[in-house]
């Protein structure tokens, strides 16, 4: 088990667990077995003392009857299927700069959150509030149909730690722009990079380490368990 897996594997050991569930996450580990395929509900969950902490923060903790809480941090709106999604305005306050495909919206609630541009409603899901949207996606208006609309994905996430990233997933050191993003582990494929507009749609401009060399190259961003 690597270092950034057993920190996870102690913070969540920590963090409320029972007795029966700490010895079989560390059965799991020893073993070798899937432990990470264990992990995101444990991680999404907030503790008492989390809880606390997230409100005296300004954050709001943030739930469904069918989702585990999170903290959603004071940037991010809680949204009702229990996501948190970045809050933006597209006269003055944008997206961040180092996703080329994340950009400033209003969704179906009327505020503006950044999510991820689409060009047509082919093959997205119908809503009529982010209410009957999966959890990581938000309800806007179809781009060609005022009238219509579909659930789509919402960007912009930032990280602080490899807690809150997916468990593929692993929280990258500061971009070229500064930003820290849930990023794709050994995702090495990516071509070299100044800045992350040189990047493709939903990746980043980070420095990563692959075959034992330091280098910067456009990384795949993915999600967080905020969503």
């Amino acid at each position: 088990m690597d270092d950034r897996r057993f920190d996870t594997l102690a913070r969540i050991l920590g963090g409320g667990v029972t007795r029966r569930r700490a010895l079989t996450l560390l059965a799991a580990a020893l073993s070798g077995g899937t432990l990470f395929a264990t992990l995101p509900d444990e991680a999404a969950a907030l503790t008492r003392k989390q809880r606390r902490r997230c409100k005296r923060q300004g954050g709001t903790v943030c739930s469904t009857a069918t989702t585990k809480a999170r903290c959603c941090t004071a940037a991010y709106d809680c949204l009702a299927n229990g996501s948190c999604a970045l809050t933006c305005d597209p006269n003055g306050l944008p997206c961040p700069s180092d996703d080329a495909s994340c950009s400033c919206g209003v969704t179906a609630e009327g505020g503006s959150h950044c999510r991820y541009s689409v060009t047509g409603c082919t093959g997205q899901q119908s809503c009529t509030s982010t209410a009957d949207c999966p959890p990581s996606q938000i309800c806007q208006n179809c781009p060609t149909q005022s009238t219509d609309k579909r659930c789509v994905a919402i960007c912009g996430y930032a990280c602080r730690s490899d807690a809150e990233c997916r468990p593929t997933c692993h929280c990258s050191a500061p971009n070229a722009e500064g930003h820290r993003r849930c990023e794709l582990n050994n995702d090495c494929a990516g071509a070299t990079c100044t800045d992350s507009a040189t990047c493709g749609g939903g990746q980043h401009c980070s420095t990563i380490t692959c075959g034992g060399s330091v280098v910067t190259r456009c990384v795949t961003i993915c999600g967080t368990s905020l969503g």
